[in-house]
C-alpha cells in the first residue's frame, strides 16, 4: 500500500448461490446498472464497461455536490470464486484509479458471502480535498452505498 491509497474492506452475505452471484457479478450488463447515482453507461465489450457517474462529496461547496466522474471498469480476473477489478476516472479532471477484489464463497442453502476488498488511489488534486472534508470517509460513505446497492440488485433481480 503506497501513503496516498486508501484500503477498504468488508463482506456481505446475499440469498443467492454461488454460480449466480458470479454470473451477475461478471455481468457488465447486469451490474452496471445497479451502481447508484449513474447517470449512463456504455459496454466496451463482455469485460469492460465505462459509466457516469452524480457523486457528492459535498460539505464545502454546494457545487461540489453536483460532480460528475467518468469512469472505467474492467474485470480483469476471474478465476474460481475470485473476481478483480480495476477501475480509473476522473472528477473534474482529477483522477483517480484503483483495484476491488471479490471473493465468492458458498454457504448453502441457496446463500453467498461475499467477501470484498477495495484499494482507491487518489490523484493530488483529490486528496488536496482533505484540507476541507474528510476524504476517507467520503470514500467509505461512497463505497458503502454501492454495496447496499449490489445486494439490492443481486437479491432482487
Amino acid at each position: 500500500m503506497n501513503k496516498h491509497e486508501t484500503v477498504l474492506h468488508g463482506e456481505f452475505t446475499v440469498n443467492r448461490d454461488n454460480e449466480y452471484v458470479i454470473a451477475f457479478l461478471t455481468s457488465p450488463k447486469k451490474i452496471a446498472p445497479c451502481l447508484p447515482d449513474l447517470i449512463e453507461w456504455k459496454q466496451h465489450n463482455d469485460t469492460k464497461f465505462q459509466a457516469v457517474f452524480r457523486v457528492d462529496i459535498g460539505g464545502v461547496v454546494e457545487y461540489i455536490s453536483r460532480l460528475r466522474s467518468k469512469t472505467v471498469i474492467e474485470i480483469k480476473k476471474k478465476q474460481a470464486n475470485e473476481i478483480i477489478y480495476e477501475f480509473r476516472g476522473e472528477i473534474a479532471r482529477a483522477p483517480f484509479s484503483g483495484t476491488i477484489r471479490l471473493d465468492v464463497i458458498p454457504l448453502g442453502n441457496n446463500r453467498s458471502k461475499i467477501r470484498w476488498q477495495a484499494s482507491i488511489n487518489l490523484g493530488k488534486a483529490l486528496r488536496l480535498l482533505n484540507k476541507f472534508i474528510d476524504t476517507e470517509k467520503t470514500i467509505q460513505r461512497i463505497v458503502n452505498k454501492v454495496v447496499d446497492s449490489i445486494v439490492r440488485c443481486i437479491e432482487e433481480q
